[in-house]
């Protein structure tokens, strides 16, 4: 029972993990928060697309590279969409403060986007690190399209993660809306499981301390 407990809590922290939400890993964004812009700048070195590194994958889809320009450009216009509330404008600035770089790690074959984003100083030093930012990509077009989708939508849920960081309270999306009831639900089934162990654990203490009480009035010389 006691094993039972243990695998209950430890599944807390992955349902969590199982929504696919922005964190901020380290470092802080008080300050970047004070600023009107942002630079934007991409990583792509160590991709994989497709199962293939972004140099291999270029060579078998000419289109790639203006799929890329695309994907990027999509990426900026959606992190302005959510940034506006907090009065900063992402662009690819040569003169900002501070720089958000977008490191692609990998793009599937359906688009879906998996990267992290390092905000960095004017000087280039890293001030703050948001991982696990996975984009959905889309249903139907070539890579490019696809991808193009996946990015848009890694933008949006950075956005949010970096406006939740600033203080600044957003209505959430129909996407969002429906991975928090999901989130709900698994977070009351586990603690369901957790209440049935423990009071599995509690019920079995009880009749040990029972019979144990049991025993010991029947060791009086007058229980007998």
């Amino acid at each position: 029972m006691k094993k039972l407990l243990l695998i209950l809590l430890a599944a807390a922290p992955m349902a969590l993990a199982a929504q696919n939400v922005p964190v901020v890993a380290s470092g802080s964004l008080n300050e970047v928060s004070e600023v009107n812009r942002i630079s934007v700048k991409f990583a792509w070195e160590g991709a994989t697309i497709a199962g293939m590194s972004d140099e291999a994958y270029t060579l078998t889809d000419k289109a790639w590279e203006e799929g890329k320009a695309e994907a990027e450009r999509r990426f900026i216009v959606e992190l302005n969409s959510s940034l506006r509330r907090a009065a900063i404008e992402a662009a690819p600035f040569k003169d900002a403060k501070y720089t958000l770089l977008f490191s692609v790690m990998e793009v599937s074959k359906t688009g879906d986007v998996l990267g992290i984003a390092s905000i960095l100083d004017a000087k280039g030093k890293e001030v703050a690190v948001i991982e696990n930012i996975i984009g959905k990509g889309g249903k139907v077009g070539s890579l490019s399209n696809l991808a193009g989708d996946g990015f848009e939508n890694a933008a949006r849920k950075l956005g949010r993660c970096l406006l939740q960081s600033f203080g600044i309270i957003y209505t959430p999306t129909e996407e969002e809306t429906e991975s928090i009831k999901q989130l709900q639900t698994e977070i009351d089934s586990l603690e369901k499981g957790i209440r049935d162990a423990t009071g599995a654990l509690y019920q079995s203490a009880k009749r040990a301390t029972l019979q144990q009480y049991k025993r010991f009035l029947e060791s009086l010389p007058f229980s007998k």
